[in-house]
């Protein structure tokens, strides 16, 4: 080891002994609006010092394993951010669809079965098992699997640059340095509107998804069998199914595509490793299509997808919410830059290079001169396995579904990082182009980490799930009489019931109205009007009694940083001097309120659909 060996290492564990130090000596002691801020800065300052240290290492030491583990500690860092939430000791993050895996995930535990409902079980008995094996709560474990399926993205991300650039030795090993940098770029890879770095089924299929495309690219790229790998490749291909169906198809495709564009496009001895690759398409593809059957997922989605392409047909556009950031001053270009100018990058420098393989080829089967360009062809079949992928984001622009078009999108540039880690290996090889990767990466790094979270600078608050904030939704249910409504000031009640109840007995409570505020209106959120101040909540639903559940995240998302826009102080002051509304609960971060219906009114439904929903 030489000394800028040495002096990268320790600059670099310095960085990473600091942050860790910082975070976990601060814990959250309430509900956090922004997590970026709350967090000391001696921690960003640790994590941003380690991946710029590392960077640097990966352009300018001199050998190559001393590369790979400069990169490493740059993912290092990114992983400790993705464990910010646990390691600053959240009681758990992410509101909708997170704690509706935590519920899955709780049902595990009670029955030791998965139940029919249940569509993504992959990542809940992951966390299932984490929980047994580590004895710690499933709401941690959760927190648990981000961090690690992120850095086994890392590693498929790095191995699969060097496998497209089609080159061993020292050139293979800067191909996956870079490719580890580049994946430090990525994991804001979903639309700011959909989480980032939460225990959901999509975040976690989507960090696994390169791994199978790099194992069925090793198989189609061998000359011999490999049976360890074919099987690797066949269990992670039909696992993927059980973390969610979306990236298991995209992956099966990928591949086929692949294994099938091998008869047109040179490769060395590529019949037999391709056929292997088909026969592993081709049983993930029955396994999915049998779970699909299974969990009647295949038909409803088939069936929303038509609906909505004949919508678009006639004219008709699907309800959108609207933009609260826009509401509140907000830029879109500004929301643009500091969320997905990194995936801008990626996708050119990804279709660049795919549009120069192509002509390569081309070039190739016009003249009839050289050898194949065999590392061309690898681009180019890799390219090929998108376009039924484009297709999908393609098909679901016109119906209006922008969330669903650009979380294929967000699939695309996954996908797309070790492209973009094998081209800029390939330009490397000057003082000057190396200097301008530093910088550019940097920069880069600059623009990911804080779009890593929602947060405020996303014009979004961070989705922070006190202790107390389920303790109070927990008091609510066991303390409502039968069939007594329970509904809130932003935050979604069924969910709530699902995370404490378990996903089975949760529906079944909800859906037989013992807690459900009127299920024809409420749609499963249960939020009361906007501004009810102007309007008597004693006047609303059919029920004579009914709960009313505020919480910090509720309060601080509409007042301070939605400035009033729903919800103001007046709002909340209402509450407290109406005569006919009384507080029965409050634990410092949520309270309770008992309000009486006026039984001289009418009896009056309100849609209570939200501005804007938690996706």
């Amino acid at each position: 080891m030489n000394r800028k060996e040495r002096l990268t290492y320790t600059i670099g564990l310095l960085g990473l002994a600091a942050a860790t130090i910082s975070g976990a000596s601060t814990p959250a002691t309430s509900y956090e609006l922004s997590i970026l801020r709350a967090t000391p800065p001696l921690f960003w300052v640790g994590v941003g010092l380690t991946i710029a240290i590392a960077i640097i290492g990966v352009f300018y030491l001199d050998r190559s394993h001393a590369k790979i583990l400069a990169a490493g500690l740059g993912v290092a860092a990114t992983v400790l951010i993705a464990l910010l939430p646990a390691l600053r000791g959240y009681y758990f993050y992410g509101l909708s669809d997170s704690l509706q895996h935590l519920g899955w995930t709780r049902d595990i535990r009670i029955t030791s079965a998965v139940i029919e409902e249940n569509p993504y079980p992959g990542i809940h008995i992951m966390s299932e098992l984490l929980a047994r094996v580590l004895g710690m709560p499933a709401r941690r474990t959760l927190l648990l699997i981000v961090p690690l399926y992120f850095a086994l993205y890392a590693l498929a991300a790095s191995l699969l640059a060097r496998l497209l650039l089609g080159q061993r030795g020292r050139a293979g090993y800067q191909a996956i340095a870079v490719g580890l940098l580049v994946s430090i770029l990525t994991p804001p890879i979903i639309a700011p509107r959909l989480p980032n770095f939460q225990p959901i089924a999509t975040d976690a299929g989507l960090f696994i998804l390169p791994l199978a495309v790099y194992l069925g690219i090793r198989v189609a790229s061998s000359p011999h069998r490999q049976q360890p790998i074919y099987l690797a490749l066949l269990c992670i291909l039909t696992s993927l199914t059980l973390y969610h169906p979306q990236q298991g198809l995209v992956a099966i495709v990928l591949l086929c595509v692949f294994a099938l564009s091998g008869l047109f496009i040179p490769w060395q001895e590529n019949d037999l490793a391709s056929g292997t690759v088909l026969s592993a398409g081709l049983v993930a593809s029955i396994f999915l299509a049998w779970w699909l059957s299974t969990r009647q997922l295949l038909g409803s989605a088939a069936t929303a997808l038509i609906t909505k392409l004949q919508a678009s047909d006639t004219g008709a556009s699907a309800a959108t919410p609207g933009s609260a950031f826009e509401q509140i001053g907000g830029s879109v270009l500004t929301l643009f830059v500091r969320s997905l100018s990194i995936h801008l990058a990626i996708a050119i420098i990804t279709v660049v290079s795919s549009c120069l393989a192509l002509y390569r080829v081309w070039t190739y089967y016009r003249d009839r001169e050289g050898e194949p360009p065999v590392v061309s062809g690898q681009l180019v079949r890799y390219i090929l396995g998108f376009l039924p992928v484009l297709g999908l984001v393609i098909l679901y622009l016109p119906t209006g579904d922008i969330p669903q078009a650009v979380r294929y999108v967000g699939i695309l540039v996954a996908l797309g990082a070790p492209v973009t880690a094998a081209q800029l290996v390939s330009i490397s090889n000057s003082q000057y182009r190396r200097v301008t990767l530093i910088v550019v990466l940097v920069l880069g790094a600059s623009l990911a980490v804080p779009a890593m979270f929602r947060s405020p600078y996303l014009y979004s608050p961070t989705p922070h799930v006190t202790e107390t904030q389920l303790d109070t939704y927990a008091w609510t249910f066991d303390n409502s009489q039968t069939a007594t409504p329970v509904m809130s000031v932003n935050t979604d009640v069924k969910r709530q019931l699902l995370a404490l109840e378990g996903f089975r007995e949760g529906n079944r409570r909800w859906w037989i109205g013992e807690h459900n505020p009127d299920i024809e209106t409420s749609r499963g959120v249960g939020f009361v009007p906007a501004h009810f101040a102007n309007r008597s909540l004693t006047t609303l639903g059919r029920a004579s009694t009914w709960h009313l559940v505020s919480t910090d995240y509720a309060r601080q998302r509409n007042v301070e940083l939605y400035d009033g826009l729903r919800f103001d102080e007046g709002d909340y002051a209402y509450l407290e001097s109406n005569r006919q509304i009384h507080r029965v609960y409050a634990n410092g971060g949520a309270e309770v309120y008992q309000i009486q219906r006026n039984q001289t009114a009418e009896p009056r439904v309100t849609n209570s659909r939200a501005l804007w929903t938690e996706r």
